[in-house]
This record gives structure tokens, sequence and C-alpha cells, in this order.
């Protein structure tokens, strides 16, 4: 009886709570939170909105999100995908992308590192003036940026220090206290599903990689205890296919067919040759 209630109640929480529903959220220590909608100019917290999330995939936004590189960060921040906000401690600057096959992500709202923002925004603001047409902006007949847009331009006009607290009469940059502006935070149920989003985005964790190395390797060890039980001799070389792990020479026999082993997410190859010769190409292999 309790478990059809939970798969009940799940279901309801699947079907209540789509891409489309949710609110922009602003993503702190595995919460997420929503906020106050309005401009400035209504009461609201909100200087500029953005125009639209940049749409990347995956593999870009594992590039950049967790990197404190301006230089990597460079070609996803832009005048129409950045939002700015009035905070308690001054001004805080975010980002929105579409990320291919996650949907849900639309909704987040990612800070600027307050160092990327400080190296990179005087920068990104005299390329968005130059050419205010290659950032999808608006402009007047002698091409600069129209009155309608200006206020995205106006937006990139920060640093680290214009989100900051005093400490001991000294600016001190940081991120913006949800509590302390009224940011609401989510439900229990939604955050369960957004932290799923989360991880489905982020890069793998090093642990994770180490995990997936040791199994790989144990895999690897249990492959060639086979092959020796059965009395071949061989030994391992790297393997000139990228998406293959190794090669195993076999020295002591005058076969030579090809042979696969499936290793995890990997390929390991046999190749029989002759009196220990390297491996030849073959046709066969891509």
């Amino acid at each position: 009886m309790g478990k059809k209630a939970s798969a009940s109640t799940a279901l309801a929480i699947a079907e209540d709570v789509t891409p489309e529903s949710l609110r922009p959220l602003i993503p702190f220590n595995r919460k997420f939170y929503s906020f106050d909608l309005r401009p400035v100019d209504d009461g609201g917290p909100v200087v500029v909105k953005a125009k639209s999330p940049m749409a990347i995939t995956k593999a870009q936004f594992q590039t950049f999100c967790c990197s404190g590189s301006d230089k990597l960060w460079a070609p996803f921040i832009s005048p129409t995908n950045t939002w700015k906000l009035k905070v308690k401690e001054g001004s805080v600057l975010l980002v929105c992308f579409d990320i291919e096959g996650v949907p849900e992500a639309k909704n987040f709202l990612f800070q600027i590192p307050g160092e990327v923002g400080t190296r990179r925004l005087p920068g990104l603001r005299e390329e968005v003036l130059a050419n205010p047409d290659a950032f999808d902006l608006r402009t007047n007949a002698d091409g600069s940026v129209h009155s309608k847009d200006a206020k995205r331009v106006d937006a990139l006009v920060w640093n680290q220090n214009d989100c900051s607290v005093e400490k001991d009469g000294v600016k001190k940059p940081t991120r913006p206290n949800p509590a302390d502006n009224g940011w609401r935070q989510t439900s229990k149920a939604v955050e369960r599903m957004l932290v799923e989003v989360m991880k489905a985005i982020q890069p793998p964790s090093a642990a994770k990689l180490a995990n997936d190395k040791r199994t790989r390797d144990e895999e690897l060890e249990s492959a060639c205890k086979v092959l020796k039980s059965h009395g071949f001799d061989f030994k391992l070389v790297p393997s000139h296919m990228p998406e293959v792990a190794y090669q195993l020479v076999f020295e002591n026999t005058t076969k030579s067919p090809l042979a696969s082993y499936e290793l995890g997410d990997k390929t390991l190859l046999t190749r029989y040759a002759p009196n220990g010769a390297a491996p030849v190409e073959s046709d066969d292999e891509e």
C-alpha cells in the first residue's frame, strides 16, 4: 500500500514539474532558488533579463562550468544570454544555456565567477560595441547599438567587487546570500529532480573517473589471466587506434586472425603476430 502511494506521488511530481513550468532557478550549494522576476523599475531585482539561453552541447558546457579560466568561459558569455540582478551585496551576473538533450537545464542561471567576469567582461564589451550584429543585438542605421539593447551592453560593466561584502574596511568579493536576498528554495521533491539534472550536465568527478579506470584495469587483468591460462604468450602494447585501449601482441604463434574483447567502454584487440612482430594494420580495423 505504501509503495503504491509513493509511486503515485512520484508520478504526480513527474507530470507537474516540467521544463516549461519551472521558473528561472539559481543553483547554490546543491539547492535551487527562484527569485522575484520583476524589473528594478517595478521594485524587483532584475536589471537585465537574458534574451534567450545560448544553445550548446553538454560537452561544451563541461569544458568551462567548473573552471576559473576566463579563456574557457569566453565563448559562452554573451549579452543575449546574460542576466543581471540587483542583490544586497551589489549586483551579480548570471548566464543561461539550452543544453542539448537536457531541456530542464534551460531553467538554471549560472553565476559568472568573479575573477572570470573581471577579466573577460571589459574585452567582451569592446567586442560588442565594435560589432553588435555579431551578438544578435538591435542596431541603429549607423551600426551602433540600438537604445532598446543598450542595457545589455551596460550590464557588462561589472567586476567582482560589484558583488562583495565589507570586512575590516575592505571589500571582499562574494556570492549573493539566498536568505539575505529573499530567494525562495524549491521543494524537496523538485530539488531531488534538479539534482539529477545537474548531475547529467556536470563533468564526471575525479572519484568517478578513478573508479572507471580501476574497473577497466580489473577487467583487463581478468582477460589477461584467461588468455594466459590457455597457454598464450603475449605482451600489452598501447593501441594505435584512439578508441581501443591496448593491443595484445602474441609472440609464439604463426596465426594472424583478429579477435576483440569488450572491456567496459573500450575494446581490447588481440593480434596474433608471428615471432613477436609488431601488429600489422588491417582493413578490417576502424
